[in-house]
This record gives C-alpha cells, structure tokens and sequence, in this order.
C-alpha cells in the first residue's frame, strides 16, 4: 500500500512539474509542427530527427532542434530549418499568421533546401523579422510588396531561386544592411537604395536595368554584374549597353538622313510647281497685254474707215441730189489733190463747179498722173 502510494506521489509530481515546465502554448507548437509538415512534404522523417514532437514543448528539455526560445521559454524566438534536404513547400502563414509566433519570430532561415513555392503577402504579420533567409531552393513567383512593410529587417538573402518580377521598394527599409539577390530572374529597376548603410549586397546575374543610384564604390562591380540593362560608374564599359546604344544611334541616323531627303524633295516639288504657276500667270498676262495692244491699235482704223464712208456716202448722196434736180453732168468734175493723195484715209469727193480746172478739163484731169 506504501507503495501504490509512493508511485502515484511521483507520478503526480512529474506531470506536475511537466505542466509547469511546459510554457509555449499549444498553438504555437501546433503551428511549428504544420509548418515542418509542409516543407518536408509530409515526410515524418525531418520531425523525428529534429525531435519535434506534439507531445513536448519547443522549449523545454529536451528542446526541438533548429529552434531558439527567449529567456523565460515562453515564444519561439528563431526558426533553423538550413540544410535539410526539405523538399516541400513554403507556407509562411501556417507561422505569421499565428499571433504568438508572428509576435516573436525575429529569424528564419530555410537555406540549403529544394524549397519550392512563394513567399506569400502574409509575411507582412511577421513583424518581428530581423532576418529571412530563404537562399538556394526552388522559389519562385514575385516577391511581394508587403515585404517593404518588415521595419525591423536587416538582413535579407532570396538568392540562387527563380523568382522574377520587379524588386519591391526595398529601400523604403530604413534599416535594411544586407541584401543578396544574385542568380534569379528578376526585372526593372534597381530601387533607391542608400549603398553606405549596406555591408552585404549582390544583384548579379538577373534581368534588371537602369541606372545604379549612389553606389558611390562601396561595392565592386561583381555586385551588378551579369545585369546586360544596368549601367553606373560602378560598373566597366557595358559592351552591350555601347552596342545597343551604337545601334540605336545608327539606326536613327539612317532614318534622319530618310527624312530629310523626303524634305528636299517635297521642298523641290514646292519649288517646281511654284516656277510653273509663275510662269503660267506671266504667260496669261502676257496674252492679255497683247490683245489690249492690238484693239488700241484697231480702234482709230476703223473709226477713220468709218468716217470716210460716212464722208463719201453723204457727198455722194448730196451730188445725186443735185444730178436729179436737173444739172448737167458735164458740169461736175472730180479732182483729187495732192494732199488727199498723201493721205489716203481723209480722201473725199469734191463736187466741180467748172468744168475746168487749172487749165485741165475733166478728161485730162482723168489722165493726168497722180503726182501732178
């Protein structure tokens, strides 16, 4: 009976020790233990090697391997999963979005694995993070813009993945000192980033482009390169920047040299109709002065041929007159003197009132020569 009694004495004191000892709450282990199973691929292998176990605390003694814990044990403080061969997929809201863990996870680190997936927007409750290394996986995807909400990030190690995309404004990270990105896919420009505060940075081998702001040589060009689009003083002579340039720029002369002999020619099109259209008015008004001309000239004829036969038609009419009233014809004559001669347009019919004249009858005056 002693005995019974002894045993459940220790017994009680054990698990009353245990539960005492035991401070890190349910959820946060539960957590912890979903996050394993993901990125082991279900595989119960990784927990039994780390000693996760649902039935101990992260803790306590014996403690979970990979894990650190604050002074009190009460929150998970750091999370090493490095170099375990995990195969499965990232989840980082099986642990940020858990109050207890998001609230005193300052590190995590998951290098050396074949880590596949995303680092999903829910890293943004992790608010704690000082560092996060997911170096060397299988990640991909865009990072995303909530990473530039991490205030308390130092270090930040994505490199050797496949992610792509544009960088978030990491340099809205005040306190951001390292940061490797080498040997990804990602695009567009580099952020503003303050190169003095950093101790740690690489960008090499990716698709980024655009000026590098105020590296001021705090680093080598090794830190760029591998970038065909990026260019700064940090960098050597771009070969293929120069060319891309060179070509650009050849590309534009030809076209510049096209366009301005479409000007000249259009310019000389212009010049030629202009010299036609000149010469077409000067043509017409040339005909026109020319008629002007001619009617001047014709206008004075024949108001003097008019004035002749009306002349010639009155006197003519006049001595019919006279011829009917009874006169002789004998005593008419007709002479033409040498001024009417001269003057061919003001010829008029004298009417005789002898029928001699200067000693000349009618019919010698009819013979005579027209000089005389």
């Amino acid at each position: 009976m002693n005995k019974i009694s002894v045993c459940v004495f220790f017994l009680s004191l054990f698990l009353f020790l245990h539960s005492t000892s035991s401070k890190v709450d349910d959820e946060t282990r539960d957590s912890l233990l979903s996050f394993l199973d993901k990125l082991s691929n279900h595989a119960t292998q990784p927990g039994f090697a780390l000693g996760w176990s649902s039935l101990s605390d992260p803790c306590t003694e014996p403690k979970w391997k990979g894990i650190a814990c604050d002074s009190q044990n009460t929150s998970v403080t750091e999370l090493f999963l490095n170099n375990l061969s995990l195969i499965g997929a990232l989840d980082v809201a099986t642990l940020c979005n858990v109050k207890s863990v998001a609230a005193s996870l300052s590190i995590l680190d998951l290098n050396e694995n074949s880590i596949d997936g995303e680092i999903s927007a829910d890293i943004q409750n992790c608010q704690q993070l000082t560092r996060l290394n997911v170096s060397r996986n299988r990640l991909s995807g865009n990072l995303p813009d909530s990473l530039v909400t991490l205030s308390n990030l130092r270090r930040l190690d994505i490199s050797n993945n496949d992610f792509s995309g544009k960088l978030p404004e990491l340099s809205l990270i005040s306190g951001l000192t390292g940061f490797l990105a080498q040997n990804n896919q990602l695009i567009g420009e580099l952020p503003k980033f303050d190169f003095y505060h950093f101790d740690t940075f690489n960008l090499s081998n990716n698709n980024l482009h655009g000026p590098i702001h105020n590296a001021n040589g705090n680093f080598s060009a090794s830190s760029f390169l591998g970038n065909p689009g990026l260019y700064g003083d940090t960098l050597p002579q771009n070969c293929s920047a120069t060319s891309s340039s060179s070509t650009a720029a050849a590309d534009d002369k030809p076209h510049s040299k096209g366009t301005s002999n479409k000007v000249l020619i259009y310019s000389g099109y212009g010049i030629l109709a202009l010299v036609f259209l000149v010469l077409l008015i000067s043509r017409i008004c040339s005909k026109r002065i020319k008629k002007n001309d001619k009617k001047a000239i014709d206008a004075p004829v024949k108001n003097k041929v008019a004035s002749v036969d009306e002349s010639m038609v009155s006197k003519y009419s006049a001595s019919s007159t006279e011829f009917k009233s009874g006169i002789s014809k004998s005593q008419y004559s007709v002479t033409f003197s040498a001024e009417s001669t001269a003057n061919m347009n003001s010829t008029s019919l004298v009417v005789l009132s002898s029928p001699v004249v200067n000693g000349l009858n009618f019919e010698e005056l009819l013979k005579a020569p027209a000089g005389c």
